[in-house]
C-alpha cells in the first residue's frame, strides 16, 4: 500500500484522496463517537477490532470526522481531559490490542474555513510482530472492503510463518 505524505495536508486535499466508500485501506468514523456515552464504547468495543484489522492487514488509515457517503468533515475533539487528542488516542490505540502495537502514527488536518476545528487521521503500518488481538474481544481481525472482519486460523497461521522466515 502507498503512504500518502499527510504532513501539511489540507481537509480539501483529504477529500480529494480518500475514496467515496470504506474500503480495505480506509475507515471512516464520525465525530459522533466523541459524544459522552459513545467515546467509552467506542474505545472499549470497538477500537481493538480496527487496530487489530488493520495492524493485521498490511496498514491503512482511520479517519475520525467522517460520516459515509458525505463528502464533508466534521470536527473532532482537540482535548481528552488534561491532554490532547493525539496523546489520549496513542495509548489507547496501543493498549487495544496484544501485543501491543506502536506502529501508528495520528495526524490532524485542519477543516478549510472553519478557523480550530479539523478532523484526525490515524495512519497504520503494517505490524512486524503480527497478529495482534483485540483485547476488548479476545478476537484477531483483518480487513475487507469496508470493515473487519475475525480472522480464520489459516491467516494467523499465515502471518506468524512469515516471522520465521529468514
Amino acid at each position: 500500500m502507498s503512504r500518502l505524505d499527510l504532513t501539511n495536508l489540507t481537509s480539501d486535499d483529504l477529500l480529494q484522496v480518500i475514496p467515496k466508500n470504506e474500503t480495505k485501506e480506509w475507515e471512516f468514523k464520525c465525530a459522533r463517537i466523541f459524544d459522552k456515552g459513545n467515546f467509552g464504547q467506542f474505545k472499549n468495543q470497538k477500537l481493538g477490532k480496527i487496530v487489530s484489522s488493520f495492524a493485521n492487514s498490511g496498514g491503512g488509515y482511520l479517519l475520525l470526522g467522517k460520516r459515509d457517503d458525505v463528502d464533508a468533515l466534521d470536527p473532532v475533539p482537540t482535548q481528552h481531559g488534561g491532554t490532547t487528542m493525539e496523546d489520549h488516542l496513542s495509548l489507547v490505540i496501543a493498549q487495544s490490542v496484544t501485543p501491543e502495537y506502536r506502529d501508528f502514527e495520528i495526524h490532524r488536518v485542519p477543516i478549510a474555513g472553519r478557523a480550530g476545528e479539523s478532523v484526525l487521521v490515524v495512519a497504520f503500518e503494517d505490524s512486524q510482530i503480527a497478529p495482534h488481538q483485540s483485547v476488548a474481544d479476545t478476537n484477531y481481525y483483518y480487513r475487507l472492503p469496508g470493515h473487519a472482519v475475525a480472522a480464520p486460523h489459516y491467516y494467523l497461521d499465515a502471518l506468524r510463518s512469515r516471522n520465521n522466515k529468514a
